[in-house]
């Protein structure tokens, strides 16, 4: 069952155009992963799916039962600000935000779903914890559960392993693996680390100067363009 669709997709800023001509659908557990060189219109395009930036033409189609509330995010770690004074819990709780409306009262529910996703990425743990004194990887790891607690069944992730150490990274990839294969989620990963996007993602989606050069499996792209990998591994 697809659960994105993007038709002849187009965006431009102040009438001039950044991505033209944008063509692919997502099943449900789908990994993919978006590549390309810096201004090749990746985050335009992360920004059009999670909806904060029209497209000039063509269409998105989110097949959720509530599309807005069916998307979670996880931004490069460099755009959050990690010293604000909440514990892990609040953080994760307030993933639930998206699916209350006012007066904005947490529900029964909301810890519920809240804890679970607590357990699901071993976090119980950390539960009081100041999220400012967390390390890096402990960090993300809560920003991730936060995004799982807001009900999202696609998740797309910014560069999500940047800056943390070989092992914290292994254990994130890890966790994405589940996210995929136990809660049944859909994934959208950009990144310039290319020899780690192959191994993991399913699809690549793969932008250059603006358009859409590639859209496929991974074992079809790398056949495909070979010059690619010859760049050295990382756009």
């Amino acid at each position: 069952m697809s659960v994105l669709d993007c038709r002849d997709l187009s965006f431009a800023y102040e009438g001039r155009p950044v991505l033209s001509h944008v063509n692919f659908s997502l099943e449900k557990g789908s990994y993919l992963g978006i590549i390309g060189e810096n201004g090749s219109g990746k985050s335009t395009l992360i920004k059009g799916i999670l909806g904060l930036k029209k497209q000039a033409s063509g269409e998105i189609r989110l097949h959720l039962p509530d599309a807005q509330k069916g998307m979670g995010y996880l931004p490069q770690q460099q755009t959050m600000k990690k010293d604000f004074p909440a514990s892990v819990w609040e953080v994760v709780l307030s993933g639930r935000l998206s699916q209350l409306s006012f007066p904005y009262r947490y529900r029964k529910v909301d810890r519920d779903y809240a804890e679970h996703m607590l357990q699901f990425l071993s976090l119980s743990s950390l539960k009081v914890h100041a999220f400012r004194e967390l390390s890096g990887g402990q960090q993300q790891r809560v920003l991730l559960a936060r995004a799982l607690a807001a009900g999202s069944q696609v998740l797309v992730l910014d560069e999500p392993v940047t800056g943390l150490d070989p092992r914290i990274t292994e254990e994130m990839y890890a966790m994405l693996e589940r996210c995929i294969h136990e809660l049944g989620l859909t994934i959208i990963m950009v990144s310039h680390d290319l020899p780690r996007v192959f191994h993991e993602v399913h699809q690549v989606l793969y932008l250059a100067k603006g358009k859409q050069m590639f859209f496929g499996q991974t074992e079809d792209f790398l056949k495909a363009h070979p010059e690619v990998i010859r760049q050295g591994g990382i756009l």
